[in-house]
């Protein structure tokens, strides 16, 4: 393993105004640590996979991503099982992997994280033939995601927009999951399936998943009234869904997915990316593939204190960015 650092950006991920000040922060830190940086735009999909697995396959030491899910995501395959470590550059509109490794969203300290040498081994799961790092959903928040991907516009407000609009006389959809032994059928608003512990933008799907252990965390919503939802909300990006009336939890190395009124396909969600996928799904946890670089202390995750403090830190670095 060499000392190089492959450093892959999407321009296409928030990313663009901001490429020549993440280059140059980036080739300053290596050069002060004396690794030598190589560079790469992606231009296509399909680009930061196979970047990333070429790098991996000539033995670079640690290859950085800067971007979205999506592109984390890809970048992260094309390391999977190699000895090459992954940087987070989170530049997205959600940041879930990051925001769940707690990699910081500022880029200088994310950048110092990267190449710290200090890195966790994940999981990932795997639906069909698409692999996630934070969570794969069925039902309420797939169609969200899919209105959201439809919109110019991105971020938190954005998504919180689309899913109030959906929410109203949404009607929950019968669902058929296999785990193991036990087979249970369910009405619900949606079923997700997470190997982290948030979909990003500080949502707290399954608090207590945990992406070394070798199982997914399969968090059902069901629908109540207006009032009920509503704490349901609050919950999700409190840290407290788990506790929830509504919400229904598993853990599961695999797990299958069945719609009942599926008409052939269903609209799926890949670490908030839509997908259309068959009406019967199998969901697989795939063990310890992916070296990625996170901080060398975090603190223990806590109900509302935490969820509070990175709201916080967000909104700090947020004005921080439109003063400059």
């Amino acid at each position: 393993m060499n000392e190089e650092v492959l450093l892959i950006v999407n321009p296409k991920s928030g990313v663009d105004k901001h490429k020549d000040f993440v280059v140059g922060s980036a080739a300053a830190l290596c050069e002060s640590r004396g690794r030598r940086l190589n560079v790469e735009f992606t231009s296509a999909p399909g680009d930061a996979f196979r970047l990333a697995r070429d790098g991996a396959q000539r033995g670079v030491g640690t290859v950085v991503v800067a971007g979205g899910d999506g592109t984390i995501r890809d970048a992260a395959n094309g390391v999977w099982e190699s000895d090459s470590v992954l940087g987070i550059l989170p530049l997205g509109s959600g940041n879930g992997l990051a925001r769940s490794l707690s990699v910081s969203q500022a880029m200088e300290k994310a950048l110092e994280i990267a190449l710290s040498g200090n890195h966790i081994t994940l999981d990932r799961g795997v639906a069909g033939a698409h692999s996630f790092y934070s969570a794969f959903g069925v039902g309420f928040d797939a169609e969200v995601s899919y209105r959201f991907s439809l919109d110019k516009r991105r971020g938190r407000t954005t998504y919180i927009k689309h899913a109030l609009r959906k929410v109203l006389g949404y009607r929950p959809r019968k669902f058929r999951m296999k785990m193991g032994e036990s087979i249970i059928e369910t009405e619900a608003m949606l079923v997700a399936v997470c190997n982290c512990k948030q979909y990003g933008n500080n949502a707290y799907i399954a608090p207590k998943a945990d992406p070394t252990d070798g199982q997914l965390d399969v968090t059902v919503i069901h629908s109540g009234n207006f009032f009920s939802t509503l704490i349901a909300g609050f919950d999700l990006f409190s840290g407290t869904l788990d506790r929830n009336v509504l919400v229904e939890n598993f853990r599961a190395p695999e797990v299958i997915i069945e719609e009942e009124e599926a008409d052939g396909s269903l609209i799926t969600h890949v670490d908030g990316e839509p997908t259309e996928m068959g009406a019967s799904i199998d969901i697989r946890c795939e063990r310890r593939g992916l070296r990625v670089a996170v901080p060398r202390e975090v603190a223990p995750f806590k109900p509302f204190f935490t969820p509070m403090r990175s709201m916080l830190d967000d909104m700090i670095l947020d004005i921080r960015k439109n003063i400059k």
